[in-house]
């Protein structure tokens, strides 16, 4: 895990505060025209994850925002689909998404491929993630670039397609698309630079009659403030400080706003931000090193597709999402009878965590005091704003 003082980095998103103003400046003057023919697309492009929402501006003010809930390759409704893709299907288009399972051949990670290796911390430089990331890049003669664009393209595609589901196609045609694409805080110009590029040769900027297409970049703990803050609605008030926490699977990203006007919502940034690596990503990969520490060398017989079971079905589905701090004496069971042990290997309390009929017993003592993200939201930058922060911590979601 990667959540101790001395991994943590101060970061400033870079952009700056007239970028950001005018922005939200965007943001304000579209809903007060209530411009009937524009369409505002935002993509959430995440390391692990990425997710589309769509409105248009005339049903901004009434919050009756699209969320994609339907991808290829699954039958479950989902907001977020995996930032994965796989070229091994010997087609011009490579399977994305929920097409492509976790496999040692699955490209995953390569978002942050983008940023120079000596723009990255150390942690992150030489991450399994990564290397694995640009082995694969290597092997298949792609560059980052490559690889974003293609996803992105095959996202795209499939945006429209769920969008004009239950809209004629003449009524999508007339609209003007305004798209808001969030990239890392860490990213520097090039990298941004890159990203625009990557997004223009996915056809996201393609000519269409109803006018130019805009695309605007929107550092990610940004979008994730301005989303939780909007939602609070009357019950922010100026001059009100919120530390916004943005949990995602690669970093978690601390930024602290405080708050001037409501009407329209302005917001200025305390202090600069915080960010570590310490996302949802390294969870799950500790998970998997306690789950083999513990079993010891018969690990090496669970097979690739075993442990993508055990990390996806039990700890994705159950154990993780139904952690909670309240209860210490908690405990949370993974079953493993149904691998490739058997005999005594299913049964053994001579140590911590117990094997009991086939099922790991993991308590919070144990497992679960691992440090993430306190470091940040107690780091000096924010405790000494010499003024109160509010009693609410506005948290995202360890993707």
């Amino acid at each position: 895990m990667s959540g101790n003082g001395g991994k943590y980095m101060k970061k400033s998103s870079e952009v700056s505060t007239s970028k950001r103003e005018k922005y939200l400046g965007w943001m304000t003057k579209s809903r007060q025209a209530a411009m009937h023919n524009c369409l505002i697309i935002g993509i959430d492009f995440g390391t692990t994850f990425s997710g589309v929402s769509w409105v248009t501006v005339a049903r901004f003010n009434k919050n009756d925002i699209n969320v994609i809930t339907e991808w290829p390759g699954t039958s479950n409704n989902e907001a977020k689909v995996p930032t994965r893709l796989s070229y091994e299907n010997g087609t011009k288009e490579p399977l994305w998404g929920f097409q492509v399972e976790n496999t040692e051949q699955a490209l995953q990670w390569f978002k942050l491929l983008l940023l120079k290796e000596e723009d990255m911390w150390k942690d992150l430089r030489e991450s399994d993630q990564l290397v694995k990331a640009r082995r694969l890049l290597r092997d298949l003669g792609k560059t980052p670039e490559d690889c974003i664009a293609d996803y992105l393209r095959a996202l795209w595609k499939h945006t429209l397609k769920m969008i004009r589901k239950g809209h004629a196609d003449y009524l999508i045609e007339s609209l003007q698309f305004h798209v808001v694409l969030t990239v890392p805080a860490i990213w520097k110009d090039y990298a941004r630079t890159a990203m625009q590029d990557a997004a223009k040769r996915a056809g996201i900027l393609e000519h269409r009659s109803a006018g130019e297409t805009t695309l605007i970049l929107v550092p990610e703990p940004e979008a994730a403030g301005l989303t939780a803050l909007l939602e609070y609605g009357t019950a922010i008030k100026p001059g009100e400080v919120y530390v916004i926490c943005d949990a995602g699977g690669g970093t978690v990203d601390v930024i602290t706003y405080k708050v001037g006007n409501t009407q329209p919502l302005e917001l200025g940034e305390a202090v600069e931000g915080d960010g570590a690596l310490c996302g949802g990503m390294f969870i799950d990969e500790d998970f998997i090193t306690k789950c083999s520490k513990r079993i010891g060398r018969n690990w090496s017989h669970f097979s690739q597709a075993h442990q993508n079971a055990i990390l996806e079905d039990e700890w994705e589905v159950d154990i993780k999402s139904r952690f909670c701090l309240k209860d210490p004496s908690a405990k949370w069971l993974l079953s493993i009878e149904n691998g490739p042990l058997s005999g005594e290997d299913l049964e053994d309390t001579s140590r911590m965590p117990h094997i009991k009929r086939g099922i790991i017993h993991f308590s919070r003592k144990v497992y679960f005091n691992q440090p993430t993200t306190y470091p940040l939201l107690t780091s000096d930058s924010a405790l000494t704003l010499g003024r109160s922060l509010t009693p609410e911590l506005l948290l995202g979601f360890l993707n």
